[in-house]
């Protein structure tokens, strides 16, 4: 089956090559399967959960292979359908569509010459008419910028109503190791204020970035307040980068006396300890897409024993997300007027 070829190929290269961000991995594995055939065009790839379930990464980590892989045209998704292998037009043979363009081409170009241009000049405004072509079709590229993978899902979550992008995640330390990831056609690149200075050195156009405030949602406080003096509250969070976050922003919300502790999920051995040690498990933000399904598991189990979890949800202040909205329309607008303007 293309699935277990996929899986397949991921498997071999993640254990040859472990030095390298599993996604690059994971994304050179399926594109070496559509090159030596192994997945065909036009065939349907794994849903993101079901991808990441077979390979043992996040929903997230899935979520951003098949982005980049959309973005370079070696896959297509169709709302509501699936992700498929890109191809060719099934109702007309390749030779036939190639002859066809050909003779288009050169149609144009012997316009061309008779207006008086000569083949480098053609090949100017070919290649001009190329890109305002794709920027007439093509959403908005924002790169998702953060050091943790909960940043991330709260931005994109925060960011997915608008319709007209197309969201890339980015780790801030894959930043720093390549800058020039920076340059790679995205339109703006969102992050967390805590980031904007550093980004702004590395960014060749300082305006393209559009800082956020992430703060915890009204629930995760009211579920702060409920706890009571001397009860033990333990966070649970996927990096340890938003365990700290996580910490500084609900701890003014908690009695003084009540202790907390937090463990996050590269620490697989202390989990089942840590759940049986509290009174409340507070969860980062989607933490159930990154989780291994036993720790999801033993999270249930200790709830059903009277355990109290709350799930909390972090979000974009209101004023971050209307900026970011305003910048979008915007260049959205922009890409669409070039031809109108003429």
């Amino acid at each position: 089956m293309p699935e277990d070829a996929v899986k397949d190929n991921v498997l071999n290269t993640r254990n040859s090559v472990e030095n390298r961000p599993i996604y690059q991995l994971i994304a050179e594995a399926i594109q070496a399967d559509i090159g030596s055939g192994k997945l065909p065009e036009h065939t349907r790839l794994p849903s993101i959960r079901k991808m990441a379930e077979q390979y043992g990464v996040s929903v997230g980590t899935i979520r951003h292979v098949y982005s980049l892989l959309n973005r370079d045209g070696v896959i297509v998704s169709r709302r509501g359908q699936g992700t498929f292998v890109a191809g060719t037009l099934a109702d007309e043979p390749m030779k036939s569509r190639k002859t066809r363009a050909l003779k288009a081409i050169d149609d144009m170009l012997s316009e061309m010459t008779e207006l008086g241009f000569s083949m480098r000049e053609a090949q100017i405004f070919f290649e001009l008419r190329l890109r305002q072509k794709e920027d007439e079709r093509r959403p908005v590229r924002l790169a998702l910028i953060a050091s943790t993978p909960e940043e991330r899902s709260v931005m994109d979550r925060a960011l997915e109503s608008l319709s007209m992008t197309m969201r890339f995640w980015m780790s801030y330390e894959d930043v720093l190791a390549s800058p020039d990831r920076l340059n790679s056609g995205y339109d703006f690149l969102v992050a967390p204020n805590e980031l904007y200075r550093e980004l702004s050195l590395l960014a060749q156009d300082e305006e393209m970035i559009l800082p956020v405030a992430l703060q915890p949602d009204g629930g995760a406080m009211a579920a702060c307040l409920s706890v009571k003096a001397g009860e033990r509250v333990g966070f649970m969070t996927v990096s340890e980068g938003f365990l700290f976050l996580m910490k500084q922003a609900l701890l003014p919300y908690f009695p003084e006396s009540c202790l907390i502790t937090g463990i996050h999920l590269r620490e697989q051995n202390g989990i089942e300890d840590f759940i049986k040690q509290q009174d409340w498990l507070m969860l980062a933000p989607e933490v159930s897409d990154f989780a291994q399904p036993s720790v999801m598991k033993l999270v249930r189990e200790w709830s059903l024993l009277g355990g109290r979890v709350v799930r909390t949800r972090f979000e974009c202040d209101e004023g971050s997300t209307l900026y970011v909205r305003r910048a979008v329309e915007k260049r959205y607008k922009e890409l669409r007027d070039v031809r109108r303007s003429e």
